[in-house]
């Protein structure tokens, strides 16, 4: 059995090696609206000046832009916005 002080310990040990933010501020997304301005903030994260990541928002290989542009689903677990909200 795991003795409860060695447990903190290594959590607290690790949590210097954490990137994300635990307390981040969340909101549930309950009008339409809202869930495509989200949607279109991440979206363009790849084109962003400062990532440069592809040239438009469909050509970054992991974005969902590309299957609301030609409207294939390779990722298959996507479910369009309007379908959903």
């Amino acid at each position: 059995m795991l003795d409860i002080d060695v447990v903190k310990n290594m959590i607290a040990a690790n949590k210097s090696y954490e990137f994300w933010q635990r307390d981040s501020l969340t909101f549930k997304l309950t009008q339409r609206a809202t869930a495509i301005q989200k949607i279109e903030y991440i979206r363009n994260i790849p084109v962003a000046k400062h990532w440069n990541l592809a040239a438009t928002r469909e050509q970054y290989k992991y974005s969902s832009a590309q299957v609301y542009h030609t409207c294939e689903n390779d990722f298959g677990f996507l479910k369009h916005i309007m379908a959903v909200v």
